[in-house]
């Protein structure tokens, strides 16, 4: 059970030292922290743990001048690492609704459920928005842990006709195509390769996913399905935004984002983008080559059964 004895009630938030200079928008988080959580404690300016509502689980926000970033510690890996647990957690992954992901730092063997929000998509003309949003947020983090619907609904739209996601699309600098089965693509910045993501709208969200394994043949060794798993994983945990999943046998990148705006559809596609580029080529190689992919799980640490 968490230790809560160095967190003092909202009623009662300590206040560390924080810079002279005042952060505007460090307070404006900081409120609605206070209005939406309970046990809340700002550890440092734009820094804050909090008890997510109604769980006996604390949590961390930590705002950047580019993020706001809500988490929660899971149960580190065991020792040594399992590539079984890396194809869990990223089934786990898969089965978890809107943004939150699970990610992982492979130095302490640590996890964490991650909400990831560019600071440019948060309304700061509106604190009842901000609080909004916040409050779908942490919800979703509760949803995830708990396997139940989020209490607070993120903010939803109408849904957009095709043509008007198209054109959205567009005005964020990434056109789109036409799949085989006439849904809607975006073909992605990655140098050597052409790669899309898949488009899903349901007026609440827009998912984006990319195959990894995409027409591989069964008879791929466990051990190269294995190695690529674990490169997912470890390039996922350094670009944010980016969801690794894996459903059977077939591994994706997924980015959920809220309301359908340009902004937002930017950010998603320029960080499938970044994570693509960094594992694309290394994939292949690993998918080619059994030896390889043993080698490269047993240099990680990894035990090399799937």
């Amino acid at each position: 059970m968490a230790d809560f004895s160095a967190i003092a009630p909202a009623s009662q938030t300590r206040v560390l030292p924080r810079p002279v200079v005042e952060n505007g928008r460090s307070g404006t988080i900081g409120a609605a922290l206070g209005r939406l959580t309970t046990l809340l404690e700002e550890r440092a300016d734009g820094q804050w743990r909090f008890r997510l509502p109604g769980m006996r689980r604390s949590a961390r926000a930590k705002l950047s001048a580019e993020w706001l970033c809500l988490s929660v510690s899971l149960r580190t890996l065991q020792k040594p690492m399992d590539v079984r647990l890396i194809g869990a957690t990223l089934r786990r992954n898969a089965r978890i609704d809107g943004c939150p992901r699970i990610i992982g730092f492979r130095e302490r063997r640590r996890r964490e459920l991650v909400v990831d929000i560019p600071t440019d998509l948060l309304p700061w003309q509106s604190e009842s928005e901000i609080e909004r949003m916040l409050a779908a947020s942490i919800s979703s983090l509760g949803a995830a842990l708990n396997s139940k619907p989020a209490l607070a609904a993120m903010p939803r739209q109408a849904h957009l006709p095709r043509e008007e996601l198209e054109a959205i699309f567009d005005e964020a600098g990434w056109p789109t195509r036409y799949g085989e089965d006439d849904g809607l693509q975006v073909p992605l910045d990655v140098l050597g390769s052409y790669l899309t993501a898949t488009v899903k709208h349901d007026g609440s969200s827009t998912a984006l996913s990319v195959s990894i394994l995409e027409n591989q043949p069964s008879s791929v060794p466990d051990a190269c399905r294995g190695a690529v798993a674990v490169l997912l994983w470890l390039v996922a945990s350094r670009v944010r935004l980016v969801k690794p999943t894996r459903s059977k046998r077939a591994l994706a990148l997924d980015v959920t984002l809220g309301a359908v705006t340009a902004a937002a559809l930017a950010h998603g596609c320029a960080a499938l983008s970044t994570a693509l580029q960094q594992l694309v080529d290394e994939a292949k190689l690993l998918i080619a080559n059994e030896h390889l992919a043993q080698v490269y799980l047993s240099n990680l640490g990894f035990e090399t059964a799937a």
